[in-house]
Parts: C-alpha cells; structure tokens; sequence
C-alpha cells in the first residue's frame, strides 16, 4: 500500500517521537493499531456482506430460471422443433432432403405405375 523503507519508517519514528514525547509514545502507538484492527474487520464485514449478496443475487436467479422451466409447456410425445446446435440442423436438413426425394421418388414410380396400368 505505502511504499516505505527502513529510512522512511525511521524517519517518521524520530518525528513521532519529537512531536509525541516518549512519554505517550506507546498510547499513541496502541490506538493506531486498535484503529488498524477495527477498519480491517470493518472491511471484512463489508467484503462477506457484498458476497452474501452476490449469492442471494445468483440463487434467485436460479430460481427465476427453474420457475420459468417449470412454467413451459412441455410435451415429451412431440418432436423437438429446434435442433440445438448448427451441426444438427445441417444433419436435419440434409435427412429432410433425403425423405423428400425419396417419397418424390416412390410416388413419381407410383405415378408411372397408374398410367402404365391405364
């Protein structure tokens, strides 16, 4: 945080000692620590607070999220109407194709059929 070295810190110690006195040195020293102590626990409050509100956060997006789920309409009888990757629809639209060629191919020779039979 501070970038201080053994000079600055000796420093600061003479000036605290010359302002302060040796005197009061030590109680000078003692409440600096106890506000030290209290604004890292103060700030340890303030960082579990923020987490347990980002988890609150998250859960009740989930739960959003499995209400929704729960509010579809879902029928397990009935194809899915959207492939779920790029891939599938290509394979989907390629056996599309297939089926559709081959019942135009059975029904032109069934077509020929008729006639031939007329």
């Amino acid at each position: 945080m501070f970038d201080l070295g053994w000079t600055e810190l000796l420093v600061l110690g003479a000036v605290a000692i010359i302002v302060v006195g040796p005197k009061d040195l030590p109680k000078l020293m003692r409440s600096i620590g106890q506000i030290s102590n209290s604004m890292k626990r103060m700030a340890g409050e303030f960082r579990s607070a923020l987490d347990d509100a980002g988890r609150v956060e998250e859960l009740s997006a989930i739960k959003k999220d499995f209400d929704d789920l729960s509010r579809m309409e879902f029928d397990p009888t009935e194809p899915a109407t959207r492939p779920f990757s790029l891939d599938e629809l290509d394979k989907s639209k390629k056996n599309e194709q297939a089926n559709n060629s081959a019942t135009n191919t059975k029904e032109s020779v069934h077509a020929n059929k008729s006639q031939v039979q007329e």
